[in-house]
């Protein structure tokens, strides 16, 4: 690696972020256009479509995983499911799309409600009952699909209602199934390290053009920094030998 063009890259990179910002600031000062519509609240007139979201994107979304659970446990109960290996993928496909549409009804369910949860808001009592509901859903199917992957293979350890469960089911995996979960989180980590740069940067031009304050912007940047220390540490810790892997 060369030092001196990688620094000549990111100072590359720095002038690029700051004519970005100053053209924001431009954009700011010289459109009206922009003007109006940092004055105006327009979050609060979009604001009561987002029950419909809540309910129908929750509630597209849990259909879409339990019909998933079905076709798993449907494929189950196959005479041929050991031995045929296309069958076996087919299975673990079908795991898979539930828990992802379960995960995504969970995350789903939590922006909707929080973003409906204002003063006024007369759907706020059936908002609480829709996240309720949609959170014993979604724990229900991650339940029964984990459940049924630790039928297919006794060896799964790890009950989803313990906080270990992420641990006991990372110890209960062979080292093919590690070696997957451990590149997948890796570039998970590469991913999420640009996300939030580029996160924290739209922040602020957001904050430049249509002022919505510095709260966004210690936010991010404060998960921003837990992201990058954590992994630093457990890195640390690893070399160490004082975490097992």
């Amino acid at each position: 690696m060369n030092v001196r063009k990688s620094f000549i890259k990111i100072v590359g990179w720095l002038i690029l972020g700051a004519i970005f910002g100053i053209a924001g600031s431009f954009i700011n000062q010289r459109w009206q256009l922009m003007e109006e519509l940092a004055q105006r609240d327009i979050f609060s007139s979009i604001q009561p479509y987002f029950f419909w979201i809540h309910v129908i994107g929750t509630g597209l979304l849990l259909l879409i995983s339990f019909s998933c659970y079905v076709q798993s446990k449907r494929i189950m109960t196959s005479p041929d499911l050991e031995e045929d290996e296309a069958l076996s993928d087919k299975l673990d496909q079908f795991q898979h799309r539930a828990l992802t549409s379960s995960m995504v009804a969970m995350i789903l369910n939590f922006v909707t409600f929080g973003v409906s949860v204002e003063v006024g808001n007369l759907r706020i009592l059936v908002s609480v009952g829709v996240f309720i509901l949609v959170m014993l859903l979604s724990s229900l199917i991650d339940l029964l699909v984990i459940k049924q992957v630790r039928e297919q293979d006794p060896m799964k350890k790890g009950d989803p209602s313990k906080m270990r469960f992420d641990k006991e089911w990372l110890e209960s995996c062979d080292e093919a199934e590690k070696m997957l979960i451990y590149q997948s989180a890796y570039r998970t980590f590469s991913l999420m390290k640009q996300v939030l740069m580029f996160s924290v940067v739209a922040a602020m031009v957001s904050k430049m053009i249509f002022d919505t304050g510095n709260v966004l912007i210690l936010v991010l940047g404060t998960i921003w920094l837990i992201h990058n220390l954590s992994y630093t540490i457990y890195a640390r810790q690893v070399e160490k030998g004082k975490i097992n892997i």
